[in-house]
């Protein structure tokens, strides 16, 4: 289980790194639940990330999106 967990918690890193935001729709149509949780705890793993959170409208209805504000910055130490 926690194998999975942190394997959860990965893709929703490289999705943040990668694209800059993740929403919760997409990490249901990947079999990944409460992004939420997995939000928290990455912000509790990385301090220095700033992770806003919004709900935004869709054909299908609402959404909630978490954006990695400072991404930009991350990926600059991250490659130093």
């Amino acid at each position: 289980m926690k194998d999975r967990l942190n394997t959860q918690r990965q893709n929703i890193k490289n999705e943040l790194l990668t694209k800059g935001s993740i929403s919760r729709n997409r990490c249901l149509q990947n079999y990944i639940s409460r992004l939420s949780g997995h939000i928290f705890a990455i912000k509790e793993q990385n301090p220095n990330w700033k992770i806003e959170a919004r709900k935004e409208e869709n054909t299908y209805g609402e959404d909630y999106i978490y954006i990695l504000a400072n991404r930009t910055q991350i990926l600059k130490e991250l490659r130093a």
